[in-house]
C-alpha cells in the first residue's frame, strides 16, 4: 500500500499532466477506466485507450490554460483532491471549470 504523501504526488502529478496537456506525466493504471462528458455514453478502457483518447481528442479540444490545487483530504489510501481547471473561453480571461461544486465541496463534512 502507497503511503499517504506519495498518493497526494500521485495527484499532484496527474493534475500537472492535465495541466500541460502532457499525456507522458498522467501516471494511469494499466487498467484505466474513464467515464467522459466528451464521449457519453462509451467508456474507455485501458491505458492505450485512455492515452489514445487524450491525445486526439480531449486535449486538443480543451483550452486549458491552467491548474490551481487548493487542498488535498487524505486518509490511509485515499485521496479527495479539490482543484480547479482553467480553461480561455474568451480572450485573455480564465474560468474555473467545477466538475462538482468547490462551494459545496467546501461545505460538506467528509469523515
Amino acid at each position: 500500500m502507497l503511503q499517504t504523501n506519495e498518493n497526494i504526488q500521485l495527484v499532484e502529478q496527474f493534475i500537472e499532466g492535465i495541466k500541460e496537456k502532457n499525456i507522458d506525466k498522467l501516471p494511469l493504471h494499466v487498467d484505466v477506466l474513464l467515464y467522459s462528458p466528451l464521449k457519453p455514453g462509451h467508456i474507455i478502457k485501458g491505458r492505450a485507450s485512455m492515452r489514445e483518447f487524450l491525445s486526439t481528442k480531449a486535449f486538443p479540444s480543451l483550452p486549458i490554460t491552467g491548474a490551481n490545487i487548493e487542498k488535498h483530504i487524505s486518509k490511509e489510501n485515499c485521496v479527495c483532491t479539490l482543484w480547479e481547471l482553467y480553461r480561455n473561453k474568451l480572450k485573455n480571461r480564465n474560468f474555473g471549470s467545477e466538475i462538482f461544486s468547490a462551494d459545496e465541496a467546501r461545505k460538506s463534512k467528509i469523515t
